[in-house]
């Protein structure tokens, strides 16, 4: 496991670095409901999220958090990269939003996501429902 370094990327190294998170963005949303890369992206072109960039100590990235800040809460849009997960690392990050005076921090999973936020002490607020009525 990677000890991360947390960096806020300004909105013109976010648009730089797009290119190289977006294969680990597509891959970190699969199967999460309502992510789109289209608006992920629209939303990192416009600055109408943030990015943090997660690097090693030899400063190479190996992950990234796309969030909106929306009030007093940070709503993660998508979290990519390896070795990321983990006590020490969230730890750090949370550490990082409480400096930029988040009180809290919201976002949507997948099932399978889910159960990993939950080893973080991040707890479900809503269960989101959904019946397939028909396959295309």
């Amino acid at each position: 496991m990677k000890v991360a370094n947390f960096i806020i990327l300004n909105d013109t190294q976010a648009r730089l670095l797009w290119h190289d998170m977006e294969p680990g963005v597509k891959r970190a949303i699969d199967g999460t409901p309502g992510n789109k890369i289209e608006d992920i992206k629209r939303y990192v072109m416009t600055a109408s999220a943030r990015v943090v960039g997660i690097f090693d100590d030899n400063r190479i990235r190996f992950g990234s958090i796309i969030y909106m800040p929306m009030g007093p809460n940070a709503f993660i849009v998508s979290i990519e990269g390896r070795d990321i997960v983990s006590k020490q690392n969230s730890d750090k990050f949370h550490e990082l939003m409480r400096q930029q005076g988040f009180k809290s921090i919201q976002c949507l999973a997948a099932p399978a996501q889910a159960r990993l936020w939950k080893r973080l002490e991040y707890n479900p607020v809503k269960t989101l429902l959904e019946k397939q009525l028909w396959v295309e």
